[in-house]
Parts: C-alpha cells; sequence; structure tokens
C-alpha cells in the first residue's frame, strides 16, 4: 500500500514521475494520491494543477483531495502539514508507505504520521535543499532513496543512518517514439533559469557552434525567471538559430524529441534529469555537463557515442560535442539509445525497485508533533486573508 503526498501545482519531473508512479503501482496495490485543489492560484502562475494532471493521466480513483482556500496557501507551512495529515488518516490504512514530493509541507506531514506509516522520502536533485530536508526530518524517515549515485554519496557523508537506495525516477517508454528519420536539431528542455539550469550557457554554446561554422538550429523549450533575459540576449546576439518555444505539455515534449537528433544539457546540477530519460526513449543523443544522474552512464559501454559529457561552463567542449553528435548518422544510434532508456529507466523496473525496498521497511519508533490544532487553524485564516487581501489589491 503507498500513498504519493503532493503539492498542488504541477512543477516540472518530480510532479509528473508522481503521477506514473501512481498509475504504475495502481497496477499491482492499492495506492492513494494525496493533495488539494485551489480555489484560487496564487503560487501555480499557468501551470496545471496536480488534480488535472491526474485526471488527464487516467480515472481519479484514489486520487484524495479537498478544495483549498486562501489559508492554506498564504497561512502557515504547519496548517498545510495538518490538512495532509488529515487527509492521509482519514483514506489510507496505517502501515502503508508515503511517498512525498519536494514540498516542506509534505515531508513535515509525513514526519508526523511516522510511527503509523512507512514516510519513505526520495532526494530528486543534487541540491542543498535536499540535504537539508533529510537532516531535519531524518528521525522521522524510514528509509530515502536517491535517483543518482552522487546524491546517495552526498546524503550518506551527512551521518545519518537510514536505509537508502539508488532507484531512478523512470519514465513510461510507451509514451515515446523515434520518427524513422531524425531532423538534424537541438533541444533543450527545462526551466529557463540560470542557477541550476544555467541557461546562459545556451547562448555561449550556440556563440561557438556559430563561429565553428556549424550548421544548427535549438529548440528551448520551458518558462522561468530568465527568459526574457535569454529572449534578449539571443536577440542582442543575433541567434536566429535558436528558438524560444516557451512552455510545453508531455505530448508536445514528446512529439519534439521524437524527431530531434539531441538533447543539450547545461545545468550546473541535477537529480537524474527526467528530459535526459525522455529523450534517451526517444531515440536522441544527449550532450550534457558532468552532473548527478547522467553522470552514471559515463562508465556504460553501450552508452559511448549516445550519452556525451563536458565539464560545468566548458562551452568550447559542449560546442564541439553537439557538432559532433549533428555528424552522427548511424542509424544505430537511435535505437542504442532507447535500450539505455529501458535498461535502467522504466518506470515498471523502477517502481518494482522501490517496492522491494519499501516492503522491508517498517513504521518509525517517534513522530514529529505538530501546534495545537485550532490555534493554527485561526492562526492560518488570520494570516491568509491578510495575504489574501493584499494580493487582491496588486491584482
Amino acid at each position: 500500500m503507498v500513498a504519493f503526498v503532493c503539492h498542488p501545482y504541477h512543477r516540472g519531473g518530480v510532479t509528473s514521475w508522481m503521477v506514473d508512479a501512481f498509475r504504475e503501482v495502481q497496477k499491482y496495490e492499492p495506492a492513494w494520491f494525496i493533495t488539494v485543489d485551489p480555489v484560487l492560484r496564487f503560487f501555480g502562475g499557468n501551470r496545471p494543477l496536480m488534480v488535472d494532471l491526474l485526471a488527464e493521466s487516467g480515472t481519479n480513483d484514489q486520487v484524495i483531495t479537498i478544495k483549498a482556500r486562501a489559508e492554506f496557501e498564504l497561512g502557515t507551512i504547519e496548517y498545510r502539514a495538518m490538512v495532509y495529515v488529515e487527509l492521509i488518516r482519514k483514506n489510507v490504512p496505517p502501515g502503508a508507505t508515503l511517498i512525498s514530493s519536494d514540498d516542506e509541507a509534505c515531508w513535515i506531514a509525513c514526519a508526523v504520521l511516522a510511527s503509523e506509516y512507512k514516510n519513505v522520502s526520495v532526494l530528486h536533485a543534487d541540491d542543498d535543499a535536499y540535504f537539508r530536508l533529510l537532516n531535519k526530518y531524518a528521525a522521522y524517515i524510514a528509509g530515502y532513496t536517491s535517483v543518482s549515485k552522487r546524491v546517495q554519496q552526498k546524503a550518506v557523508r551527512s551521518g545519518r543512518a537510514i536505509p537508502n537506495v539508488v532507484i531512478p525516477c523512470g519514465i513510461k517508454m510507451q509514451d515515446y517514439k523515434s520518427a524513422p528519420v531524425k531532423n538534424n536539431e537541438i533541444l533543450w528542455i527545462g526551466r529557463v533559469e540560470e542557477q541550476q539550469k544555467r541557461v546562459s550557457d545556451i547562448v555561449n554554446i550556440a556563440l561557438a557552434l556559430r563561429n565553428k561554422g556549424v550548421a544548427f538550429s535549438i529548440k528551448v523549450c520551458g518558462t522561468g525567471s530568465e527568459y526574457e533575459w535569454l529572449a534578449g540576449k539571443l536577440e542582442l546576439q543575433g541567434l536566429r538559430e535558436v528558438k524560444l518555444l516557451g512552455w510545453k505539455n508531455k505530448d508536445e515534449i514528446a512529439g519534439l524529441m521524437a524527431n530531434a537528433s539531441v538533447l543539450l544539457q547545461t545545468s550546473n546540477f541535477e537529480g537524474m534529469s527526467v528530459a535526459v530519460m525522455e529523450a534517451l526513449a526517444s531515440g536522441c543523443l544527449v550532450v550534457s555537463t558532468r552532473v548527478s544522474g547522467v553522470e552514471d552512464l559515463e562508465t556504460d559501454a553501450e552508452a559511448q557515442n549516445v550519452v556525451l559529457l563536458y565539464d560545468v561552463g566548458d562551452v568550447a567542449t559542449g560546442a564541439q560535442l553537439v557538432s559532433k553528435c549533428l555528424n552522427l548518422t548511424d542509424p544505430v544510434l537511435p535505437l542504442q539509445a532507447r535500450a539505455i532508456a529501458a535498461k535502467y529507466y522504466s518506470i515498471e523496473g523502477c517502481m518494482q525497485a522501490y517496492r522491494l525496498f519499501y516492503d522491508q521497511l517498517q513504521p518509525g519508533t517517534k513522530a514529529l508533533p505538530l501546534p495545537d490544532k485550532i490555534k493554527e487553524t485561526v492562526k492560518s485564516m488570520v494570516l491568509g486573508n491578510v495575504r489574501y487581501l493584499r494580493w487582491r489589491i496588486k491584482h
């Protein structure tokens, strides 16, 4: 028995995996998806709601949700955790496994229930935020998974003696196909921001390719804090070879990947990029910085000429590898890419590995206490209404 505990909005790889994992687990054991449905969207922008994403993926059987008002989104994190706790206790039998998203309120809820349920945390990225959460709530975690060897090694070095294992999140292989003839184009997919995704190197690699006389085109899929900056920089440099496509849904991404030759990943850090897994399943070659997750493929003989890595910031080598990939015409390579994806990243294999892991765990002996429910509810209602009035004035 497994319950996935998730914040309200689709944020990318983490949430798309949670939906796919939930649907996969439902095939062989009882599973629930715990989330909320905001009455007003304060923080999600144009991103889909999880309840809508779940509905698109199948029936809403065992999707447990309530309407969330201002006191949920604009109140305290403890109140948000209480809402999740009540939804779990009312609908999920004790002893089940709880798997939370990367939202701290979800981690708190699972910690509160740690003596009643098996609390399994997932470290999705080589990001200090995950290691802070792990250390903060370690006493209430039955076990954790890391999406790459690097993430696991960093977590283990924190000194926490908690059962753990490396399991990539996984993808639905059947959702991705490779076109019989690929377009000679490059895709970049992700949040358009600098801290993690290093979007400035899209410009730098494009300039390097142009200076080398390489014929190329790059399609950038995604939105984010540096979107306008990137658009302005591309215009300033006259880089018409780079097109910004904005937000694309899963089906649109799959279509673009099916026809593209190369996925470019410029990140400063990652976990195990969903875009990389999807690209391999679509028969794309991958040129990436040497970051968590994708670097685990570097020693696999089958990944040679399929996954090519360069050091973060080394745009000259990045451009050289992209140019090399654009000149590789061996028809076997897309098939090889799909074989690698099937070997390591099929959702079926990854969730079976999860099952083997959490089946051996037990609920903990201690749980995180929460503040008084009535006081926290009143506090959140007051705080939420004040913040809501401010929001109305601005909007």
